[in-house]
């Protein structure tokens, strides 16, 4: 009988393992696939399973910034050395991001030197978060790592980027250089860059709205004022992250 016993679970932790092996599996694969296109979202949910499962895409952690679980949410800011984003950026995205999502947003920006690598690739910012993030989701509070970095290394005029499921990534030298005949609208394009890297993390795709945040043309216009800007996202998607709440 005990060994009936020790070959069932010796059965279970096999069939376990090879379920856990084929998910991951699943999870790395096509968009298309029964697992992203029907259970990761619902798997993502749960930030045990979303570690275990490495569930880091663009969207994978909608649930804490759009659900229940947490009800606040913290911007912990990171800088090379020689970058900075502008507080008035800063304040405006805490409540562009707190109006959108419902909760009470804030940011705590690091005060540590981290040295300017120039060119930054996706290993670069892997370790630099793995070694200068402090702050995690948290007790009632979802956390957004958001780096200052200078330039991609795989595309010079790249303005941002997101990191797994829960970073933002600004390129200062790109934004310099697409506000260099219009200055005063470089606030506006960090704070439209940050939002737009953001509403990734939400979950929204690309789209081709005129005028809409999500587009990708939106990025690479040279406006002549501030206030032409995108700085907010459009009544489209709007609606689309109330059907993400629902």
């Amino acid at each position: 009988m005990k060994k009936t016993g020790i070959i069932i679970g010796l059965l279970l932790i096999i069939a376990l393992s090879l379920g856990f092996v084929a998910l991951k599996s699943q999870a790395r694969g096509s968009d298309d696939n029964f697992f992203n296109r029907e259970l990761r979202q619902s798997f993502a949910e749960n930030t045990w399973l979303r570690r275990v499962l490495e569930l880091h895409y663009d969207g994978d952690a909608q649930s804490d910034y759009l659900g229940k679980r947490y009800t606040s949410i913290l911007i912990e800011v990171d800088s090379l050395d020689t970058q900075t984003i502008r507080l008035e950026a800063l304040n405006n995205l805490v409540k562009k991001i707190q109006e959108i999502t419902g909760k009470e947003t804030s940011y705590l920006v690091s005060d540590r030197n981290i040295l300017d690598r120039r060119e930054i690739g996706e290993r670069d910012i892997e370790e630099i978060t793995a070694r200068y993030r402090h702050h995690f989701n948290h007790g009632d509070t979802a956390t957004v790592y958001l780096l200052m970095a200078s330039v991609d290394a795989q595309d010079a005029d790249k303005l941002g980027t997101t990191f797994r499921d829960y970073g933002v990534v600004l390129f200062a030298k790109a934004l310099d250089e697409v506000t260099r005949d219009n200055p005063d609208t470089l606030s506006n394009y960090e704070l439209s860059t940050a939002l737009h890297e953001f509403g990734h993390q939400l979950g929204l795709p690309h789209n081709e709205q005129p005028g809409c945040l999500m587009n990708e043309q939106v990025e690479l216009k040279r406006d002549e004022r501030p206030a032409d800007v995108v700085v907010d996202f459009c009544d489209y998607e709007k609606v689309l992250i109330k059907e993400f709440i629902q």
